[in-house]
C-alpha cells in the first residue's frame, strides 16, 4: 500500500455503487511525508533528503523488487535479507503521487491484450478518470501543486544527462 496509509478493513460504497477499500492516514508514515514535501517546496535536492532520512533511521517503504526478491528467496540467499532503504527515486515518486492530496488518477495504465497480461502506461490512448478527495489526504492541495511547480521547473533546467543549463540558448545553438 502507499507510504503514510494503511487500510482500516472497511468497505466503502460510492454514490455511483462501486466499492473500495477505506484507508485511513497511518501519522507516524504521515509526518515524514509532510517533511519531504515541506523540504522539496524549500528547493532542497531529493538525495539530500534521502541521505538526511538515512541518517535518522526513518525506515523507507518497501519497494516492489524488495518484495519479489524476498517472496522468491531461497533459504541462505545473500539478497533476500537487503534492505534498500531512502533513495532519490523514492523521493521523487512521493512527491509526484497525487494520492497524498487525497486525489486518485484512475487508469494511469491499461491492459492491451487480456490474453497476455500485457499492461502499458497510458499516455492518452484512453481517457483517464480524476476523482477529487477521494481518501484523506496527508498535504494540502495548495503545497503539492508548489511542489508540483518546483519540480516541474527543476526538470526544465536540467537535461537528461543532469547538466545544469544555465543560459537561455544553452543546447539550443551549434557552431558552425
Amino acid at each position: 500500500l502507499l507510504y503514510g496509509y494503511h487500510y482500516n478493513g472497511n468497505t466503502v460504497t460510492s454514490e455511483s455503487g462501486f466499492q473500495y477499500k477505506d484507508i485511513e492516514i497511518v501519522e507516524e508514515e504521515a509526518e515524514v511525508v509532510r517533511w519531504i514535501f515541506c523540504q522539496a517546496a524549500k528547493g532542497k535536492a531529493y538525495a539530500d533528503l534521502a541521505r538526511r532520512l538515512n541518517v535518522r533511521q526513518i525506515p523507507a517503504p518497501e519497494s516492489d523488487a524488495l518484495r519479489k526478491r524476498r517472496q522468491n528467496a531461497r533459504k541462505g540467499q545473500l539478497k533476500s535479507c537487503l534492505e534498500e532503504g531512502w533513495t532519490a527515486g523514492r523521493i521523487s515518486a512521493i512527491l509526484k503521487n497525487e494520492r497524498y492530496a487525497g486525489d486518485v488518477l484512475a487508469q494511469k495504465t491499461y491492459t492491451t491484450d487480456y490474453l497476455t497480461h500485457r499492461v502499458r502506461k497510458n499516455f492518452g490512448e484512453i481517457p483517464r478518470y480524476s476523482i477529487r478527495n477521494h481518501h484523506p489526504a496527508i498535504i494540502d492541495r495548495k503545497l503539492f501543486n508548489k511542489v508540483q511547480e518546483i519540480t516541474a521547473h527543476n526538470s526544465r533546467l536540467y537535461d537528461r544527462k543532469g547538466k545544469k543549463t544555465m543560459y537561455t540558448f544553452s543546447g539550443r545553438l551549434i557552431c558552425g
